[in-house]
């Protein structure tokens, strides 16, 4: 009995084991929404066949891809087929590029609404927009009938390109005027010259020496004065003299 008890749960034991190691099935993950459990599967089945892989494989990890935001991956699984003579290939790997440079601009946008974005935060958003249309349209022209999914997406990535380049133009003018040098003030005006003052020139000192004729008749005009001078002073005295005389 307990042979058959040890056959038992070793054989118990075995069925888990082989239960833990079971490979997952990529496309069933994808399907129930477990996109990282299938990225991480066909990134595995596409490295492993290498040159070689098939375009179902490329074509799965590339959506894996995209719905886990791994857009180089994407854009990775799919660059063989941008050189395809076949132009289904062609046009799935635009659309798959369209997709991915989708996925730039808005990564790029949400980091420019950041309080520490990067200044070209919102020309990198622009330019991702604009390559994601340039793919939607060039995959819309691989097909001989239209392909609705190429039209709309490059219809929606036209309108988000509009709406990328006014958010990233109102964003750019306070910055502009913050930049702006403030506008040059006016000088201030020269104050007035003063008026010029005329120098005061002394009077010319005479230089000339009098004749001794002239010199005798200064001499004469000078005693001349003299006398007057004192011919007035007795004058005045006599005049005082009579009036005090008569006060007594």
């Amino acid at each position: 009995m307990r042979c058959c008890g040890s056959v038992l749960l070793l054989a118990t034991c075995l069925a888990a084991q082989s239960e833990s190691v079971r490979p997952v099935d990529p496309v069933a993950a994808y399907r129930r929404g477990s996109y990282q459990e299938a990225f991480a599967t066909f990134q595995a089945e596409c490295a492993k066949a290498g040159p070689l892989a098939s375009s179902t494989q490329r074509w799965n990890l590339a959506l894996a891809a995209l719905r886990v935001q791994r857009s180089a991956d994407a854009e990775a699984a799919v660059q063989p087929w941008l050189a395809s003579d076949d132009v289904s290939e062609r046009g799935d790997a635009e659309f798959v590029l369209g997709m991915a440079a989708c996925q730039r601009a808005e990564r790029a946008a949400a980091a420019a609404v950041l309080p520490d974005a990067e200044p070209l935060a919102w020309t990198m958003a622009v330019q991702a927009m604009e390559r994601s249309l340039a793919a939607f349209t060039r995959a819309s022209a691989t097909r001989q009938h239209e392909w609705p999914e190429a039209i709309r997406n490059a219809a929606r990535a036209e309108a988000r390109l509009q709406a990328l380049r006014s958010l990233r133009d109102a964003a750019a003018a306070p910055a502009a005027r913050a930049e702006s040098p403030p506008p040059p003030q006016p000088l201030p005006l020269p104050e007035p010259a003063p008026e010029p003052v005329p120098e005061e020139v002394p009077p010319a000192l005479a230089t000339d020496q009098l004749t001794a004729t002239e010199l005798a008749k200064v001499l004469q005009r000078v005693q001349q004065k003299e006398r007057e001078k004192r011919g007035l002073r007795r004058a005045v005295q006599r005049r005082a003299g009579e009036a005090g005389e008569r006060a007594w």
